[in-house]
């Protein structure tokens, strides 16, 4: 399973999460505009959301999976 994957399918599980994540957006980058590299490190929650899901990833990664869905 990809990142991508994982992160589509935890913000499907949890929408209050994909809410807070499009909020961060809209309020740091807006909502028409590209973000840009210095948007992306002002955006903390939706870092903290990528980086857990690495760490999930690469458990699901190492086993198969059945244990988490």
């Amino acid at each position: 399973m990809s990142l991508l994957t994982y992160s589509m399918y935890m913000l499907v599980e949890h929408p209050e999460i994909e809410r807070r994540l499009r909020q961060e957006i809209f309020e740091v980058v807006g909502p028409s505009v590209r973000p840009t590299q210095e948007n992306i490190r002002n955006m903390k929650f939706m870092r903290a959301f990528l980086n857990g899901d690495i760490l999930c990833s690469w458990v699901i990664l190492f086993t198969d999976g059945s244990d988490y869905f």
